[in-house]
């Protein structure tokens, strides 16, 4: 009975451990942004200076220093993306955020090696946003594969977007990072 008890012990033990990620810290609720602001405290709007890029700007919630993040697009996407954050390749990157809007969404994943030099981008698929009027969840898994003739992967920055033709508002964003086993 004691064998027993131990092996069902290690095997629950080893589910935990098989399953495990890493909660990254992004600001998903962009505290500390100032109201108007054209992009979240910790985030930077990709192509920031190209004129076709989408109007953004961060607007209060119901929650004490948690922001939202209002985008409106005609002409190209209007990409947000992290900090970076260690990762290789093999790993996997769950992106979640909440959101409400008209139009499509899209997370991807910037890679970069241990030195911070470009490695290229990971897209995960379009996404139709659902209801104008209330926040649904949207998430995606992005594995991160490596580049032939590139160096290994060594950071990754979260990447959330509003593609052409979108208004939308995002609050809540989460990344999970599952380490390759």
């Amino acid at each position: 009975m004691k064998k027993l008890f131990a092996f069902v012990a290690c095997f629950f033990a080893f589910c935990l451990v098989a399953d495990e990620d890493i909660d990254l810290k992004i600001n998903g609720d962009f505290k500390g942004s100032k109201l108007n602001a054209a992009q979240p405290v910790y985030w930077v709007k990709n192509y920031a200076n190209n004129p076709k890029i989408g109007a953004s700007r961060i607007i209060a919630t119901n929650e004490p220093d948690e922001f939202a993040l209002e985008v409106k697009t005609t002409a190209v996407a209007t990409p947000f993306y992290s900090l970076p954050h260690r990762a290789k390749g093999g790993d996997r990157v769950k992106i979640s955020i909440d959101a409400k809007g008209s139009g499509q969404i899209m997370f991807k994943c910037y890679v970069y090696d241990a030195n911070q030099k470009y490695v290229g981008i990971l897209y995960g698929k379009p996404i139709k946003l659902t209801s104008s009027l209330f926040f649904s969840e949207y998430k995606e898994v992005i594995t991160l594969h490596e580049f032939p003739g590139k160096n290994p992967i060594g950071n990754v920055r979260i990447v959330f977007a509003a593609l052409k033709d979108t208004n939308v508002v995002f609050k809540d964003v989460e990344a999970e990072l599952f380490p390759k086993r």
